[in-house]
């Protein structure tokens, strides 16, 4: 398993910072009345694909021995504002794992949406991933509506690849160089 250490946050969080204004947040593993909480999270649509599953909460807790799976992001006041997830849980339907490519997926809180949230915390969400799971790339899929998470992502070195079509819709890959 991928060693988590204070460090990591630390790290992800002093790049991030580097790269413009971030709250500060903390990336851990989720306890279990917090996965419960986010299983239950409702998007207005169209982003109501990104809805959780409440008989799923336990999806949220699972971390394979690489250190792959879902991460609570939690403010300083420990509240939980989104959640990240690398590995198969950021597949999407389509996509094949590729050796040396960590996926990544995140999401905020959905009262949170359109706060300004996401900009600030994904470079973290970057940064925690390249110093845990030292990749030499990173992708995400992004469903193709989804022009605020396209334009992040393209905000932080990442460049569309490839168009593909997923569950239901159409998804665009995107890597960046770790």
């Amino acid at each position: 398993m991928a060693r988590l250490t204070g460090a990591n946050v630390t790290a992800a969080h002093t790049e991030a910072a580097k790269l413009g204004r971030v709250r500060p947040v903390a990336i851990r593993p989720f306890k279990e009345s917090e996965a419960r909480a986010v299983a239950e999270w409702t998007y207005e649509p169209p982003f109501d694909i990104y809805n959780g599953d409440p008989s799923r909460f336990e999806d949220y807790l699972a971390i394979d021995d690489r250190g792959y799976g879902f991460y609570a992001l939690a403010n300083r006041a420990e509240e939980i504002i989104g959640s990240c997830c690398f590995g198969d849980e950021a597949r999407v339907t389509g996509q094949v794992p590729i050796e040396g490519v960590v996926d990544l997926g995140g999401g905020v809180r959905p009262d949170l949406v359109s706060h300004g949230i996401a900009t600030d915390v994904f470079p973290a969400i970057v940064t925690f991933a390249i110093s845990t799971f030292r990749p030499m790339q990173l992708r995400t899929a992004i469903a193709s509506f989804n022009e605020r998470s396209t334009r992040l992502c393209l905000s932080a070195g990442f460049s569309v690849t490839r168009v593909f079509d997923g569950p239901g819709r159409q998804f665009q890959e995107l890597l960046r160089t770790a």
